[in-house]
């Protein structure tokens, strides 16, 4: 008999599955141990008697279903489970029925990277500390999420976003948008590019973020204006550096993600990327990162950047901590645009980069040897900022 407690392996697929529907084989590893999961999951595709704490009721059934070859291979809930769900989560159960066509799955390749990628995308965010399980975040409309007051960060899957303005965005297609995360005093909109590069539709972009701009309209006139921020994820920063090297190469930067967005961060799914994510997602860690790095005097700061440059003993400085690799892509711009003017007037000024080891290989490649690079570890920079790590994955 299986005993389904909070905190085991078995409750983390349960509580999963019920919101995101199916999960991709190949990112295991964003749950925890790839083999113990593996192991875990052929039992529970096998007949099993379940139970749940302080319950004396049983369930035999088949709790999952495993399908697919290679990147389609997925986890779902086996239809013998649907009443263990239904008896533990009543509304959970309903919204999983809704959500999923009364439990009916495509075997569509272009729906199940759909759902692999949302899937990836709500685990990332769990990893981070941000809630996002539909039953646990609140309405957009509630004024804690309108007025990004909210004292926990929060994921919104674009099917929610969508239901908010249904008539205009069902008519873009848009299928690298995962949905958006909000937190006290900013919004990311999420993309989640897997192991592809993206191929961006401008209009669509556009019209994401004008809406996502009427949707926090009062903080223009109480706050601060509303940032023109993405959050890209992607299997690891290979994918950043072929995104970059395109644009670069094709001096294609009226791109519409590049144009539409005056941020850009990337986090690779892993488990470092979900300690970046835990970090852009906390309140004034920018300001406090800034004062524990560089004297008041070398910085300058804004609302409406992320992006530090700073002047530190005659150096030009950008901090790549946050992950903003537009704003890397423009300090790499303006290093080339200053060079010929600068040696033409027999002035020499140095450049450099800094951030995390996990990125240097990205910063040694887009770079060569126009900049200095100087790694800071991530594991100082949340010792600085007193964060913790307090995943949501059980």
């Amino acid at each position: 008999m299986i005993t389904i407690r909070p905190g085991s392996h078995v409750h983390t697929l349960l509580s999963i599955l019920s919101f995101v529907g199916e999960y991709p084989m190949s990112a295991l590893r964003l749950l925890g141990s790839v083999r113990s999961y593996k192991d875990l999951i052929h039992k529970l595709t096998q007949v099993q008697e379940f139970r749940f704490p302080d319950s004396d009721e049983r369930f035999t059934c088949r709790l999952l279903n495993v399908c697919g070859r290679g990147n389609r291979k997925t986890v779902r809930f086996h239809k013998s489970a649907l009443p263990m769900l239904k008896w533990w989560d009543e509304d959970m159960y309903r919204l999983y029925m809704e959500e999923y066509d009364n439990h009916t799955f495509s075997g569509n390749a272009r729906h199940v990277n759909r759902n692999h990628l949302l899937a990836e995308t709500a685990v990332m965010c769990l990893k981070a500390g941000i809630e996002a399980n539909p039953m646990d975040t609140p309405d957009m409309w509630e004024e804690e999420i309108k007025n990004l007051q909210c004292t926990t960060p929060y994921f919104y899957f674009a099917r929610e976003i969508k239901r908010v303005y249904e008539d205009e965005l069902n008519k873009i297609r848009y299928t690298r948008l995962a949905g958006m995360i909000t937190f006290r005093n900013g919004v990311y909109v999420v993309y989640n590019l897997r192991d592809e590069m993206p191929k961006w539709i401008a209009d669509g972009e556009t019209k994401i973020l004008w809406h996502m701009d009427s949707m926090f309209e009062p903080l223009r006139q109480d706050y601060h204006p509303f940032q023109k921020a993405a959050l890209m994820f992607g299997a690891d920063y290979n994918i950043a550096l072929d995104l970059l090297q395109e644009i670069k190469e094709t001096k294609k930067q009226d791109n519409g993600f590049f144009r539409t967005y005056n941020q850009i961060l990337f986090v690779p799914m892993n488990d470092f990327g979900a300690r970046l994510l835990r970090l852009v997602t906390s309140v004034n860690w920018r300001e406090e990162l800034l004062r524990s790095l560089f004297e008041p005097e070398q910085y300058t700061t804004s609302w409406g950047s992320l992006q530090f440059d700073v002047l530190v003993d005659g150096i030009d400085t950008y901090c790549f901590l946050n992950g903003d690799i537009r704003n890397l892509f423009n300090f790499r711009n303006t290093i080339l645009m200053r060079k010929e003017g600068l040696l033409r007037h027999g002035l020499v000024v140095g450049h450099k980069v800094i951030c995390y080891p996990e990125q240097l290989t990205l910063v040694q490649e887009f770079f060569g040897d126009l900049a200095d690079i100087a790694t800071v570890s991530i594991d100082d920079v949340e010792r600085v900022l007193e964060l913790d790590s307090p995943s949501l994955i059980e």
